[in-house]
């Protein structure tokens, strides 16, 4: 019987290319959206957008109670479309319950000026803010529900539609009127997508694959699993949107608008760690109440080495061309901010390491491992905000934003690796044969002047890195070459 269990594992890299399509479409998307209102409207609103749609985005865990989190990793182990249902119901009363306090409380934190690092002194921003909150907080949940009923295919259609078309089509009609009316239609529509995509699921919840034994857990179990997680949530707000909300505080919306920016591009993992977080923590818990533990370490060792080969040729791009390419793309440059955006985009390393190894301590524990890891982070960043702060300091900023993720970043894997009980294995050999062609672009593109030619130069140099990732037997292109045949098939 046990040799005709099916691996928790099976159809990982199908669910994965379709959910890092999805999550590339809504990264092209953001990309064009910032572009569009820098250019067509001015830097300043560029940083009241930004900061409209950052804060909503990182608010999501906690506006949705952290239940969100709770239906990926339980409804997997459920069997039962009847139980699946009342407890996607029992979710989703509690936060439709918080969503109204939100609503109700909001005019007092207006009035009492909690708002202002977010929209300023632009009052009529605060119900487009509200209606964003609202649109992101709710969309989350059917979203959730497809994921934990491993339903990625349909997940993927609705993270499109409701995070990259629906605003891009909004942003089209309503790019010439008012920047509140843009940003409440956003919202209201991916609310009224949210409702619909919810009615519809509901009435038939199955999952795409059913566990061998159902494991049903008390609603209050959920609550106790969602609820620990809520710091994690408020210290991922506090790491994300920290240093926007601080300049904004101080005034200096644009570069807020930059730093928001910049943001963007360190969160260039994500394009390739969400989704795969989308569709290995259902697989992770399956395989925890499976027995599947050597399936678990194997996979994990593979997965930190492909981080590390993807991230780095991304992390010395950047590094390298970070002001020009803000330019190229915002339309605008801002000298002020490069030192601090360049600190940034160095902690992009950390930031895929802690992404990797979240849904894999989130899966095998209670606990929520990776608050101890925000923690950590944000006690060393804390003394370097409050330097910053004296003489508002824009640099010391970025570099509170990469001691913050490095820390917590390392913390992760320390405490993943120890929980997993893994063995750290440096393989310098290799490690120091695929960085050598970037070390020498990097070198070239520097003497050069970081111009076009040194662009060209360094282009060169990562297409040789990639010709080494091939010889060094990289899974990140055996997957890529793996994928292409199979559309030539």
């Amino acid at each position: 019987m046990a040799a005709q269990q099916r691996s928790a594992f099976s159809g990982l890299k199908a669910d994965y290319l379709v959910a890092i399509s999805a999550s590339a479409s809504i990264a092209v998307v953001g990309l064009v959206l910032y572009a569009w209102i820098g250019r067509s409207l001015d830097p300043e609103s560029l940083g009241y957008f930004s900061q409209i749609r950052r804060v909503s985005g990182m608010w999501v865990p906690l506006a949705s109670v952290g239940l969100a989190l709770a239906l990926g990793r339980y409804v997997p182990r459920l069997a039962d479309p009847s139980l699946i249902r009342l407890r996607t119901i029992q979710a989703l009363g509690v936060v439709a319950v918080v969503m109204f306090a939100h609503v109700v409380a909001w005019d007092p934190l207006l009035r009492g000026g909690v708002l202002q690092p977010v929209i300023g002194e632009r009052s009529e921003l605060a119900s487009a803010f509200l209606w964003q909150l609202l649109g992101l907080g709710i969309l989350v949940m059917p979203f959730a529900l497809l994921r934990g009923l491993q339903r990625f295919r349909l997940a993927a259609v609705l993270q499109v539609t409701g995070y990259a078309l629906w605003p891009l089509g909004v942003t089209f009609v309503s790019i010439d009127g008012p920047l509140e009316v843009l940003i409440e239609r956003i919202g209201q529509g991916q609310v009224a997508l949210a409702l619909l995509s919810l009615l519809v699921l509901l009435i038939a919840p199955r999952p795409a694959i059913a566990p061998t034994e159902s494991k049903n857990e008390r609603f209050s179990g959920w609550l106790i699993y969602s609820s620990v997680r809520l710091p994690a949530g408020a210290l991922g707000f506090v790491l994300w949107t920290g240093l926007p909300m601080i300049l904004a505080q101080w005034g200096a919306l644009e570069e807020a608008g930059v730093a928001n920016a910049v943001t963007s591009l360190t969160n260039i993992p994500l394009l390739i760690l969400s989704p795969l977080a989308f569709v290995l923590l259902p697989r992770l818990s399956l395989a925890q109440i499976e027995g599947q533990d050597q399936e678990v370490e194997d996979f994990l060792r593979r997965g930190l080495r492909s981080i590390w080969e993807l991230q780095w040729p991304v992390t010395l791009t950047l590094v390298l061309f970070l002001e020009p390419l803000l330019e190229l793309w915002l339309g605008f440059r801002l000298p002020s901010f490069t030192l601090a955006g360049l600190w940034m985009v160095a902690s992009i390393p950390a930031v895929s390491m802690f992404l990797f190894m979240r849904p894999a301590l989130d899966a095998r524990a209670i606990v929520p491992h990776a608050v101890t890891a925000q923690v950590a982070g944000l006690v060393v960043a804390s003394g370097v905000v409050w330097q910053a702060d004296q003489g508002r300091t824009v640099w010391m900023l970025g570099l509170a934003f990469f001691a913050a993720h490095t820390i917590a970043g390392i913390v992760a894997g320390i405490l993943c690796f120890r929980i997993h009980q893994l063995k750290l294995v440096v393989p310098v050999g290799r490690v120091m044969i695929q960085t050598l062609p970037l070390a020498l672009g990097a070198i070239c593109a520097l003497a050069l002047g970081l111009n076009g030619l040194a662009f060209v130069v360094w282009l060169v140099a990562v297409m040789l890195h990639l010709v080494v990732l091939k010889r060094t037997e990289s899974p990140i292109i055996a997957g890529v070459l793996n994928a292409l045949e199979r559309l030539k098939s």
